[in-house]
């Protein structure tokens, strides 16, 4: 009885003194680039860090209370839910021989609907490169902790930041996500996430072994890029707006015609139709909640939900336009010119319709050869915005509702050792802060009945004239 005791005695102690150690082990690592005017958090299979993906502007951030209690304290202006990248394959063998004829890959079931078969991996390496070491800063003769963590530094490196990723994955791709950040303010807007995929057959940590996935040549591949847009955290809290079934964002492909404006010539030189859309970039931005009693399109503070130093009634906490678009793709493992034909698929997705999870099959179809058949429309390769499709409530969950936007590139032959590059360009824009402000202050006088306030439509307006700053910066 007493060795018994014993026993149980020694199992409980291992559990309270190995749990914290075995929780830690499961939690993902997080890097962060503080660089500039966009923020950006990732994990080590990068899907974003949760609700603060592609903060602008960064360093803003906002205080919830319940109860009395601080319930959260978040960086408030974030663009994105989560997001990443995802991969389609044809005719595919695992380790033991089963055939697959569709294969979709992601780093998280939900950036892609849960149309994925395989998800996850093994992460390789994770760290932030900075080119310049931090100055050290001493308060009262203690040295501060730096202002950015990092890993490395490299003197020559081309930006001022850079945040690498690199993981194996269950369909023998080790694939490498590099971010590069800059501080010069002309340039702080955006982020370069800079992709390899090389078929090294590899599925664990240990590449020096023999891969289990070995001389596989992959068919007909795609990836693509989506992130879950939440336009921006504070703003569609107040609201209660954060949700998959509530969120009221909209979403719009500016590039369909790209290749008319580009014709023979190249991105700094086009030939063609100089009327045609002249960038290749798939843009989100705040909508109106009509379940609000007001038009709320940017999110105009009204002091809901939130505490602490709260900005002035009516300034506008989501003025933010997000872009994602393709910059650079090889033309194949061989032909590493860019593809100017690329994206070949630009589509979007509401998150919660009843194709939330899909066959296999289905899922390759729509996000990566763009076949619009497969829910009843008919596109190919780029769907229509919601808007075009006439849809007017963006928190519709049966039709609109966070509307995950996905960039694709492909379709590659991948023999096996081959490697495919491309670069995404994120960035995000708006009118400051200041106009934020001011012209909040204008409204929510205008919504008193002050003559000297504006209108709804002025509001809308000047808030839409941050599409033209977000295309700029692409420009």
């Amino acid at each position: 009885m007493k060795r018994l005791l014993l026993i149980n005695i020694s199992i409980l102690f291992i559990i309270i003194f190995t749990l914290p150690y075995l929780i830690v082990a499961q939690t993902p690592q997080l890097r962060s680039l503080h660089i500039g005017e966009l923020w950006q958090t990732d994990e080590d299979i990068p899907s974003g860090g949760w609700q603060i993906g592609f903060n602008w502007p960064g360093n803003h951030w906002a205080v919830q209370e319940n109860m009395g209690q601080v319930r959260e304290i978040i960086l408030s202006y974030g663009s994105a839910r989560m997001g990443g990248l995802s991969c389609g394959l044809r005719d595919w063998k695992d380790e033991s021989g089963t055939f697959f004829p569709y294969v979709v890959y992601t780093v998280s079931g939900s950036v892609i609907c849960h149309t994925d078969n395989k998800s996850a991996g093994k992460n390789l390496v994770m760290k932030t490169v900075l080119r310049r070491r931090p100055p050290k800063v001493y308060v009262n003769n203690k040295l501060n902790p730096p202002r950015h963590e990092y890993d490395e530094i490299d003197p020559t490196l081309i930006s001022d930041a850079k945040m690498t990723i690199r993981w194996v994955t269950p369909i023998g791709i080790t694939f490498q996500q590099d971010y590069y950040a800059y501080a010069e303010k002309s340039v702080d807007s955006y982020l370069f996430i800079d992709f390899n995929a090389v078929n090294d057959g590899n599925t664990d940590t240990d590449e020096d072994d023999t891969p289990e996935l070995n001389n596989q040549h992959l068919h007909k591949v795609y990836f693509n890029y989506g992130i879950q847009p939440v336009m921006a955290y504070e703003g569609a809290n107040q609201i209660e707006s954060v949700t998959e079934n509530s969120t009221d964002d909209w979403v719009d492909y500016y590039g369909e015609t790209y290749k008319k404006y580009i014709g023979s010539g190249s991105p700094l030189e086009p030939a063609g139709d100089p009327s045609a859309d002249s960038l290749r970039v798939f843009i989100v931005w705040d909508g109106d909640n009509p379940k609000i009693p007001y038009d709320d399109t940017g999110d105009p503070n009204n002091n809901a939900n939130w505490t602490g130093n709260r900005p002035a009634l009516g300034k506008f906490l989501s003025p933010q336009y997000f872009g994602m678009g393709i910059i650079h793709a090889d033309k194949s493992v061989t032909d590493k010119t860019n593809d100017l034909s690329q994206p070949i698929t630009a589509t979007w997705h509401a998150a919660t319709i009843p194709q939330h999870f899909w066959t296999t099959q289905l899922g390759y179809k729509y996000f990566f050869e763009g076949d619009g058949s497969v829910i009843g429309e008919d596109w190919l390769h780029y769907r229509p915005s919601p808007q075009e499709l006439g849809y007017t409530d963006p928190t519709d969950p049966n039709t609109v509702a966070r509307p995950n936007p996905y960039i694709s590139i492909g379709p590659y032959e991948m023999p096996f050792n081959s490697k495919i590059h491309w670069t995404v360009l994120t960035a995000v824009n708006g009118i400051s802060q200041q106009a934020c402000a001011y012209f909040g202050k204008k409204w929510w006088q205008g919504q008193k009945g002050d003559p000297d306030g504006i209108t709804d439509e002025q509001k809308n307006i000047i808030l839409a004239s941050g599409r033209d700053s977000l295309l700029k910066v692409f420009s």
